[in-house]
């Protein structure tokens, strides 16, 4: 398995240059999307004929394998954002490589490492600290194949290990799964796949940088320009999924009634804002380019923390105590003007991808980062509440994914929930519509609903109740029936069940003075929060999202919010 370290030489052609980085590109995008799941990413290829007819570059340590890694690096030089994707995407490559190749494979790319390190080392012009790491690399290798860790055929119950700078490996510290002795990571026989995905991407970020430096004939080479501009939008328009909003654009009174469309982890940061009047350091970075994501002009931004921190802070603990006014004022607007390039480096920063947040590990008073790899599985749990019915078994699915590791696979099950959420709405309002019609000439429909007999819908809500605990396992919890049947939801005689949280509500025509429905603060927001149906309770199966999913591809928070106001019909797409 080749680490990328000797660049390629010889000629190739333009066309089949831009061609071949292109097709490594897209199949960059489709692993990250399914990583995780081995079954998707190994069934690439066989769903996308087009990409299999020109994979000879996907082709391991084939010449094309390297012209199109080695393009990649020259385009991702100049885009942190691209840049992070590349370095995690490649190293996921590298990984699912090593893991179909078996122990040939992991001869194979030691043997290739060690030589190429050596001609590097020799030949190449490097920066000191690159050359200490190539160096330090070169002595674990020796290390692996001398202490017979390579050719071990039981990695798991194997007594092999060495030990490597914690340095070396600051993913494996990460994710806590070696120990630190004396400032050096104890790594063991079985953790032989981590150590070398971990170094890789360490070397690949070094490779980078080397470009970045001593690369500067490449840059000013006009044609390779035109590539990397070419090849840089073609990743913007995948990541974006061609989505734009349309002319009419947001103001910053319009986020309170949008924020119940927002993905999981920005209706966190809203909720922190809403209670404490502020928020922290990275959580209002981070914040304040999402909206600018979606559509919120610069001045609108900096009305909307206006509204917020012109108010006093609610408590000490928000972490922050400034206020709208004198300096603070001016270094607010100062760095909502940078995020949207006007001041400063003059950059015009992205937001946040889902990868990267997925990454982001806060500290225990923060809320950054992404809900499903951020807090425990039980947090989640209690998160999402509101978004599943308990009626199926959608919440134990996205929950199966937070525990297997696959975050992004867990919030595309809840954007496909609330897709076909929608979807059933307009069904349903197009229904009540024509029972409108119909009640002018049927007087007396109105008082045939009023009259229903509560012991059939408790009935009905029973036997929902005994199917969803029919396989009864942990993230199934029962329904709980306690409350139903409100005097105060059944005033005004339009009693419609509705699923929220843990309690069975009514959604009904007083909500506006309802105690059983005092989280009811607009119908708006009462549809998008509650998922009701004039009907009676909705249903929806597990199969029923999976028929969704292809269309719920995203790769940021901000594209969560496009595809929602897409599949409402706010926003079309550029193709």
């Amino acid at each position: 398995m080749t680490f990328y370290i000797k660049p390629p030489q010889g000629t190739v052609s333009l066309y089949k240059l831009y061609e071949e980085a292109e097709v490594r590109l897209q199949y960059l995008v489709q692993i990250n999307q399914h990583w995780g799941d081995a079954t998707k990413i190994s069934s690439i290829l066989t769903d996308n004929p087009r990409l299999a007819s020109k994979s000879e570059c996907l082709i391991e340590g084939s010449r094309k394998d390297q012209i199109s890694h080695f393009i990649l690096r020259f385009v991702c030089t100049e885009s942190r954002q691209l840049q992070d994707f590349f370095t995690e995407a490649e190293t996921q490559l590298f990984e699912y490589r090593l893991k179909c190749g078996g122990a040939e494979t992991f001869v194979r790319c030691l043997t290739a490492l060690k030589r190429h390190i050596q001609h590097s080392l020799k030949h190449q012009k490097l920066s000191l600290s690159h050359e200490k790491w190539l160096q330090e690399l070169l002595r674990i290798i020796r290390q692996i194949i001398t202490s017979g860790m390579i050719l071990c055929s039981e990695r798991q119950n194997c007594s092999h290990c060495l030990r490597v700078p914690w340095t070396m490996v600051p993913i494996m510290v990460k994710n806590h799964t070696v120990d630190i002795i004396k400032g050096e990571a104890e790594i063991k026989c079985q953790h032989l796949l981590p150590l070398l995905c971990s170094v890789f991407h360490g070397t690949l970020e070094f490779g980078i940088k080397q470009l970045s430096l001593y690369g500067g004939d490449l840059f000013d080479d006009k044609r390779l320009e035109s590539v990397r501009r070419s090849l840089y939008k073609i990743y913007r328009k995948i990541q974006s999924n061609g989505l734009r909003l349309q002319k009419l654009t947001l103001t910053h009174r319009d986020i309170e009634t949008e924020a119940p469309f927002f993905p999981l982890c920005m209706q966190q940061l809203h909720s922190i804002l809403l209670r404490n009047n502020r928020l922290r350091h990275h959580e209002r970075f981070k914040y304040t380019l999402f909206l600018k994501d979606i559509g919120l002009p610069l001045t609108e931004n900096i009305r909307f923390w206006e509204d917020f921190y012109s108010k006093p802070h609610c408590t000490s603990t928000s972490g922050c105590t400034h206020s709208w006014a004198g300096n603070d004022r001016k270094r607010y607007v100062y760095s909502v003007k940078h995020l949207y390039g006007l001041e400063g480096g003059r950059k015009n920063y992205a937001s946040h991808s889902c990868s990267s947040l997925q990454a982001c590990h806060p500290q225990p008073t923060e809320v950054r980062g992404c809900p499903f790899t951020s807090t425990s599985a039980e947090e989640v749990s209690t998160l999402i509440k509101k978004f599943v019915p308990h009626s199926t078994n959608i919440l134990d699915n996205v929950m199966k994914e937070v525990v297997l590791g696959r975050p992004s696979a867990a919030c595309q099950l809840v954007f496909a929930f609330q897709v076909f959420i929608h979807r059933q709405s307009n069904q349903s309002c197009e229904t009540e519509t024509s029972s409108i019609v119909a009640d002018k000439f049927v007087p007396e429909r109105e008082n045939f609903c009023n009259s229903l007999n509560l012991s059939n819908e408790r009935k009905e809500l029973q036997d929902i109740s005994m199917l969803t605990n029919k396989d009864h396992g942990r993230w199934k919890p029962k329904l709980n029936l306690s409350g139903f049947g409100s005097k105060d939801c059944s005033r005004n005689g339009d009693a419609r069940a509705v699923i929220r949280s843990e309690n069975i509500k009514y959604d009904c025509k007083g909500k506006e003075d309802c105690n059983s429905c005092h989280s009811f603060r607009t119908a708006t927001k009462a549809r998008s929060e509650h998922l009701s149906e004039s009907s009676g309770i909705m249903l929806c199966d597990i199969e029923d999202l999976y028929s969704l999913l292809p269309a719920c591809s995203f790769t940021r928070p901000s594209h969560y919010y496009l595809s929602v106001k897409q599949e409402q019909g706010v926003i079309h797409s550029n193709n």
